[in-house]
């Protein structure tokens, strides 16, 4: 095996619990693969879109931590049959170095924007299509009740 492949790496763990209380459970599971912390998580209590598992709710928990690629592989694993765990997804950060590489911009493809000329709401509309139909003027008091009286007999 390689050195770098024992090198820990940072990586970010997003886990839907059913309650507060199995969140230590998590932090101690974590500690069993290896994984060290770098912050404290904050729970946060979140409505659900849609049932998941029959739950309606569930606490969130967003964690970083560095762990070693073959322990974090085993980890995504095991997270998925934990029973205290709805749902879970593991997110491997490339170190800052990697993210910024010199040249990188420069090989993506530009997009092009398609300008269209501006019309003027006097010039007429191409054939074969019809124009907007103008705005009706507004109309004065004693011109609506008129077309109200009108419109009632």
């Amino acid at each position: 095996m390689d050195i770098e492949a024992k090198d820990p790496k940072p990586y970010e763990l997003g886990v839907l619990l059913k309650n507060e209380d199995d969140l230590a459970a998590v932090l101690a599971f974590l500690g069993q693969h290896g994984a060290t912390m770098t912050g404290t998580p904050n729970p946060k209590k979140v409505a659900l879109a849609y049932p998941v598992k029959k739950h309606t709710e569930a606490v969130f928990v967003s964690c970083l931590f560095f762990a070693e690629p073959q322990n974090a592989k085993m980890l995504e694993k095991d997270l998925s049959v934990r029973p205290e765990i709805l749902r879970s997804i593991l997110i491997a950060n490339p170190p800052a170095e990697e993210k910024r590489q010199p040249g990188f911009d420069a090989a993506l493809p530009r997009r092009r924007t398609v300008r269209t000329p501006f019309r003027s709401s006097s010039a007429k509309a191409p054939e074969g299509r019809p124009s907007a139909p103008a705005a009706p003027s507004p109309l004065s008091n004693e011109a609506l009740e008129k077309k109200i009286e009108e419109i009632l007999k």
